[in-house]
């Protein structure tokens, strides 16, 4: 039931201030839902960061492997131009160890690969 602001008995100023009492506790209800709201708000604020720098990471792991099988690719292409000779002996016709620096290029090569 509406009051009157103009009522001055005590009676009525009791029923102001129960009305006025219940309007402040929805008040305060308000307050503490929109309080819950903002914490909800905040912590899916930081699991959607948490889930965005994850995404990152994965990306920059799958670049990485992307970028080694490339090479693997690479290696395995120019492995595959050697003779059979080439790839079993490291000896030329005459018996002699094969140039040891080109060795160690397809080593280094085979390493950075992997």
């Amino acid at each position: 039931q509406p009051f009157a602001l103009n009522d001055v008995t005590p009676e009525g100023k009791a029923l102001q201030v129960r009305q006025l009492g219940k309007v402040l506790q929805r008040v305060v209800r308000k307050a503490h839902s929109v309080q819950g709201q903002v914490v909800e708000l905040r912590d899916t604020a930081q699991s959607l960061e948490l889930l965005a720098s994850q995404r990152n990471a994965s990306h920059g792991r799958i670049h990485r492997m992307g970028s080694r099988c490339h090479s693997l690719q690479t290696f395995q292409a120019d492995a595959s131009r050697l003779t059979p000779l080439d790839r079993m002996d490291d000896t030329d016709p005459s018996g002699n160890l094969a140039d040891e620096s080109n060795h160690n290029n397809w080593l280094l090569l085979l390493i950075v690969a992997t």
